[in-house]
């Protein structure tokens, strides 16, 4: 008698010296509501109004994890002093958008417009954010030559309901401010504008231009410039033939303060500046120990594209090309740093800083060809070819092969994620169907 079958059991096991989990489970769950109102009026042939209300929100009711022990970097197990309870994420967000417009003559208007945002997230370092703004424009289209659209925004947010404690119990700096709910002033510029001279000739052209002003932000991102400008043309020679180029320029700046604090705290030091006759002072509280980094980002592409289609009634050939150059600089500075006009410590002691090492600066390269031919076998089935050129190179101080190889292994902790140069050439063949 074999007796009864065995059934599979389950069993929860704990390691050695580890408490177990409060439960077995997420247990995730979460509710999301979302409305959106939109009201449109012409009341005179030459004005109209539209405005658009959009609420939305996340509440997460995920329970709680809390924990006492963690492993850090392979390691045993250790206990923590304080305990870490997980924040489960939830958000709430109204957005209004309402403008005005001045039909001037057909195809060509200005509008004014008027823009709000509240926010209120789970476990920020601000209660609730608030962004208001107004917004111009001067639209042309429908022109048998030219089209034009521009746009001025400038926006502010604010944030309510400050708790730098929260800043602290992780150890950052109480004049820290992340740069995703930091108060700012923004201004931003954006054209669009397309020329045709001839029916099968257009020339397009846009620009971009802004700065993002971080008003309390002592540390963190302090200020982000950015100016993007674009030409390009499309000639279509004949119905089934047609070329396009284009080049993109890109400049992007901004400014960032941190403060060296290491080690952090010599003995019988004391949390101010300057100090007491007598008292060192903290490191993590010196303001003469500020650094900033200035950055300056640029990238230039070129793109070129030529179609042949419905060739012989059967063959459609695509061929791109997209180069891309970027360069980045980074500038690292001690003090004061007295050409931007965000707040500063007030006097500005002098760095008591060495002088930084500047770093090399950062370039990649990346080249890109495509070649794509169809063959219609009718009109509903096709049979595709297509063939794919990459090459990719890069020079970074932090993470390229190089910089890799020279690293003291002892001092970091590398998990063989670097920047590596490569080319590739990848090619396919599929079959289409139509229906």
């Amino acid at each position: 008698d074999a007796g009864d079958p065995i059934m599979p059991q389950t069993v929860n096991t704990v390691a050695p010296g580890i408490n177990a989990l409060p439960r077995t489970t997420v247990d995730g769950k979460a509710r999301t509501f979302a409305s959106t109102v939109t009201f449109t009026s012409r009341p005179s042939n030459k004005v109209d109004f539209n405005a658009r209300f959009r609420s939305y929100s996340y509440d997460n009711q995920t329970p709680v994890f809390i924990t006492s022990q963690r492993v850090s970097y392979d390691n045993a197990v250790s206990n923590l002093a304080t305990p870490i309870e997980t924040e489960p994420f939830g958000v709430s967000r109204q957005i209004f958008d309402g403008q005005a417009r001045y039909l001037w003559k057909p195809g060509t208007n200005v509008g004014v417009g008027y823009l709000f945002q509240h926010e209120a997230r789970s476990h920020p370092i601000f209660q609730s954010l608030t962004d208001n703004g107004v917004y111009v424009t001067f639209d042309t289209v429908g022109n048998q030559w030219f089209t034009v659209r521009t746009r001025y925004e400038f926006t502010q947010r604010r944030g309510h309901g400050l708790d730098e404690d929260l800043l602290t119990e992780v150890g950052e700096q109480r004049d820290m401010r992340h740069m995703d709910v930091a108060p700012r002033d923004r201004n931003r510029f954006t054209l669009i504008g397309v020329l045709t001279p001839m029916a099968d000739l257009a020339f397009t052209v846009s620009a971009t231009a802004g700065k993002d002003d971080y008003l309390q932000s002592a540390m963190g991102l302090r200020d982000n410039n950015h100016q993007i400008y674009s030409g390009g043309v499309d000639w279509t020679p004949f119905e089934h033939v047609a070329f396009s180029a284009s080049y993109n320029y890109e400049d992007y700046a901004a400014l960032a303060q941190s403060r060296q604090a290491n080690p952090d705290t010599p003995t019988g030091c004391v949390p101010v500046f300057p100090p007491p006759a007598g008292k060192a002072t903290c490191q993590f509280d010196d303001p003469s120990r500020n650094w900033a980094v200035d950055t300056d980002e640029f990238v230039h592409s070129f793109m070129l594209n030529a179609d042949f289609l419905n060739l012989k009634n059967k063959f459609d050939v695509r061929l791109a090309y997209d180069l891309n150059r970027y360069k980045g600089t980074y500038h690292y500075i001690t003090g004061p740093v007295p050409d931007r006009t965000l707040p500063e410590d007030t006097p500005a002691p002098p760095s008591t800083l060495p002088d930084p090492v500047q770093l090399p600066d950062v370039r990649s390269n990346l080249d890109r060809g495509t070649v794509d031919f169809i063959y219609n076998i009718n009109r509903r089935v096709a049979l595709g070819v297509s063939y794919w050129f990459e090459k990719y190179d890069v020079q970074d101080f932090a993470l390229d092969a190089e910089s890799v190889k020279n690293a003291v292994t002892s001092q970091a902790v590398l998990l063989g994620y670097m920047y590596t140069p490569y080319t590739a050439q990848t090619g396919w063949v599929r079959l289409i169907v139509r229906w």
